[in-house]
């Protein structure tokens, strides 16, 4: 059959209530994943996820994107929080620098429910490859200069789910031809 995508809408870093609001309009509009955007410091951004998690979960799929913000430890500490806190969500993105590996080995090495997804770290498939143990999910943009290979390569990496973004330039016919 035809491969099914689910789009998630991004909600930028701001103050709690406006976060909400954001989240609230994108699930009215048809959202049904969201990317949360955090990273500016765990100790505002825990209680964000927290106050987003409580007012939309069960809503709309709930990702977490650090933006290379965090600290390995940080994210650890912060993973460990959620998890505790029984917070289901559906991957934490790119939480520490791209070039820190070993901070994406400690984080996955920490077993948190919540998946850990790269992507600035998956920059080519052997980069994806690397870090194979350690990822739950890549993320390839098309319209990028690795992006279109990475994504037609990556679907064979065993265990990896493969998320595609678009970059601008990138429409409907590249993602389709990618695909297939």
């Amino acid at each position: 059959g035809t491969p099914r995508l689910l789009t998630d809408l991004t909600i930028s870093v701001n103050d709690i209530p406006t976060m909400i609001a954001d989240c609230e309009s994108a699930i009215e509009r048809g959202f049904t994943a969201l990317k949360i955007k955090v990273g500016k410091s765990p100790e505002t951004d825990v209680p964000r996820l927290q106050a987003i998690h409580k007012a939309v979960a069960g809503r709309a799929l709930l990702r977490i994107d650090a933006n290379q913000g965090w600290t390995a430890d940080q994210t650890i500490d912060t993973l460990r929080i959620l998890d505790a806190a029984g917070l289901d969500f559906d991957l934490i993105e790119q939480p520490v620098p791209a070039s820190d590996l070993i901070g994406m080995q400690a984080i996955k090495a920490a077993r948190s429910r919540i998946p850990l997804m790269a992507d600035e770290s998956a920059f080519d498939l052997d980069q994806v490859k690397a870090l194979e143990k350690e990822l739950s999910a890549a993320k390839g943009k098309l319209a990028s200069a690795q992006g279109d290979e990475l994504v037609k390569q990556a679907v064979d990496i065993k265990g990896i789910k493969l998320l595609v973004a678009t970059l601008e330039g990138a429409d409907a016919k590249t993602l389709r031809d990618t695909m297939d």
